[in-house]
């Protein structure tokens, strides 16, 4: 006979999760954190229901989070979140290429060439 530690219960259109775990009665329902996320201890990380866009369909997914409450991200988001982590970094070279432009130009206006500078 199969028996499964945890198994969980997921009805999209609600939200509603429930998660059981295996005892030595049976099955007992267990009850979810103040976040309403269930800890699943042989995964070292919480099941709980997001609500948010996926596949272009906006509704209820089930989603893991890891011990410290940190949302595990999907594959398109961890792009998303490399993109924009992309852009930020260019932004900051480009300020401070700015900034050695302005102070090249500073040196210059002193008398100073920059290129000679060690």
């Amino acid at each position: 006979i199969l028996q499964v530690p945890v198994y969980g219960i997921f009805h999209p259109s609600s939200g509603v999760l429930e998660v059981y775990r295996l005892g030595v009665d049976g099955y007992k329902k267990q009850a979810a954190n103040a976040n309403n996320q269930y800890w699943i201890e042989e995964l070292g990380l919480y099941l709980g229901v997001w609500w948010g866009e996926k596949v272009e369909m906006t509704a209820n997914w089930l989603r893991w989070w890891n011990s410290s409450g940190h949302l595990l991200l999907w594959g398109k988001e961890l792009v998303e979140q490399e993109r924009q982590r992309s852009l930020q970094m260019a932004t900051e070279l480009e300020q401070e290429r700015h900034k050695r432009e302005l102070l090249a130009e500073k040196l210059r206006e002193l008398g100073i060439d920059p290129n000679q500078l060690t």
